[in-house]
């Protein structure tokens, strides 16, 4: 009996994480190369994916590039977006990934500064914020 309680508790725990998971899968149109953590990525239209919790996927949809980033924490915010976003910070003329927010949602993904932002925002004091609307897949 015992076993049995164990086994559906995974399993509430398995079926709610994919719920979850499944929640993120949209599509961006970014016009700039940008940066995500260490990785370059040209400039195009790119599908974002939360494939597990606490995991980031970002692929160009012709399939050429992809990056995947567990440097992520979850964010709270008071105002809902109808549609969702993606932020970028920009130091000077180099952009990195920072924020992707869902639509109809108080939940975001916010990713850990790169050792090279850290750098940029010391050298610069400042990041500008660039914000691009997101479309569902």
């Amino acid at each position: 009996m015992k076993l049995f309680a164990i086994a559906a508790v995974l399993i509430a725990a398995f079926t709610s994480t994919g719920i979850k998971a499944q929640s993120l899968d949209v599509r961006a149109n970014i016009p700039f190369a940008f940066r995500v953590g260490q990785v370059q990525m040209p400039a195009g239209e790119y599908v974002i994916h939360e494939p597990q919790p606490g995991v980031l996927q970002l692929r160009e949809a012709g399939g050429r590039h992809a990056v995947m980033t567990t440097q992520i924490v979850g964010k709270l915010r008071t105002n809902l977006l109808d549609t969702g976003e993606v932020e970028f910070h920009r130091y000077g003329g180099t952009y990195f990934l920072a924020e992707v927010w869902r639509a109809a949602s108080d939940t975001g993904i916010v990713l850990v500064k790169s050792p090279r932002e850290t750098e940029l925002a010391r050298q610069f004091g400042f990041s500008q914020r660039a914000r691009i609307a997101l479309e569902r897949k």
